[in-house]
Parts: C-alpha cells; sequence; structure tokens
C-alpha cells in the first residue's frame, strides 16, 4: 500500500495530529487513507462509512458464540476485530468501541481453563484495565 501524498510531501503529515499515537505505530500508508478520507467531501465519506459498518458487522458475526463454537482459537477472531478496531479509528474515536470490545473478550474467555495462562487475553484484560483509569 502506498502513501498518498500531496505536492508538499505526504498526505498524513496534513492530518497527523488527529492521530492517536500507538505504542507499536501505525501503518504510514492506512493511517494517510483514513485521515484522507476525511477531507475528500461527504461522498467519499459516506461511502467509506458504509464499508466500515458492513466490515463491522462481518467482525460481530465471526465473534458471535454461534460462530466461534467450532473455531480452534475463538480468542484469535476478537483479537482481529480489536486490531481492526485501533486501525480504522486512527484519531481515537473507536477508543470507546475497543473497551467495549476489550471488555466482551474478556468476560466471553475469563473462564476458559484454556485461556487461563493465555498471554494474549492477559494483554486484553490489562489493556481494558489501564483504558478505565
Amino acid at each position: 500500500m502506498s502513501v498518498p501524498s500531496t505536492s508538499d510531501g505526504p498526505a498524513w503529515e496534513l492530518y497527523k495530529e488527529n492521530a492517536q499515537p500507538l505504542k507499536r505505530g501505525r501503518d504510514a500508508g492506512r493511517l494517510g487513507l483514513k485521515l484522507q478520507e476525511k477531507s475528500d467531501g461527504p461522498g467519499s465519506a459516506a461511502a467509506a462509512a458504509a464499508a466500515v459498518d458492513a466490515k463491522l458487522q462481518a467482525f460481530e458475526v465471526s465473534v458471535a458464540p454461534e460462530a466461534q463454537a467450532d473455531s480452534e482459537d475463538p480468542l484469535a477472531e476478537w483479537l482481529k476485530y480489536l486490531h481492526w478496531v485501533r486501525e480504522e479509528f486512527p484519531s481515537g474515536t473507536g477508543a470507546a468501541r475497543a473497551v467495549e470490545i476489550m471488555e466482551r473478550c474478556t468476560r466471553c474467555f475469563n473462564h476458559e481453563p484454556r485461556y487461563r495462562n493465555d498471554e494474549r487475553l492477559i494483554k486484553v484484560g490489562y489493556s481494558e484495565k489501564i483504558l478505565h483509569f
């Protein structure tokens, strides 16, 4: 994925103050595209919103108990969902949604013996607690 650019340099430079930093960093190409969508006008914003809603629905279906019943690693789907939310909403507007996903994920697997010492679930639970301070 290439980074969209303007005559003055990468497009994300124009909007970077609107991006919430992540400890692991962000994909510059994806960040540039997400932030540039905001300035492309209402038509592209509506199309982008529809695409985001469709992706949200797809993730909700993938983490539903019925879909996870036959999965080898149901936690992996939750982690993909959480990662997508953090990347999709770079300005921090997805923070409330991310906290809700972390809470649901933690509740879902809290009493599962196979995830009792799983580092991935511990990180999700720990992150969720930190965000509530």
